[in-house]
């Protein structure tokens, strides 16, 4: 959500993909922090803010950051597939499938396998 905003900030609000990813991530979370909570698990809340690993100051650094956002969100939707339920694993698929080709609107590449650690 965080890293979104800092797009966002780069790309201006005219930025269709950067609005929508944003949205899309918010929704998800919410999604994923209410499960949690009818599981009884209480979501660790994020950090008011953090600063990226590299500058985001050029464009093309924004959509780095907004690519390597989508990365990490596919694994963690690819893990959601490997240890959920049905419903959970189709939703972890859809949002897998999501993320991949976000990732790739934002960087032109796409991993062989979205959702994997590279070896």
């Amino acid at each position: 959500m965080y890293g979104y905003a800092i797009v966002g900030g780069r790309l201006g609000p005219a930025d269709l993909l950067a609005r929508d990813s944003y949205e899309v991530h918010r929704q998800r979370r919410d999604v994923l922090s209410a499960a949690l909570v009818a599981g009884g698990v209480t979501p660790t809340p994020p950090a008011a803010a953090y600063e990226p690993e590299r500058p985001v100051v050029t464009v093309a650094q924004a959509q780095e950051l907004a690519a390597q956002i989508e990365r990490e969100a596919a694994a963690a939707y690819g893990a959601v597939v490997a240890g959920g339920d049905t419903d959970w694993r189709r939703t972890g698929a859809a949002w897998l499938r999501d993320s991949a080709v976000r990732g790739y609107r934002w960087s032109g590449e796409v991993p062989a396998l979205p959702g994997l650690a590279s070896a």
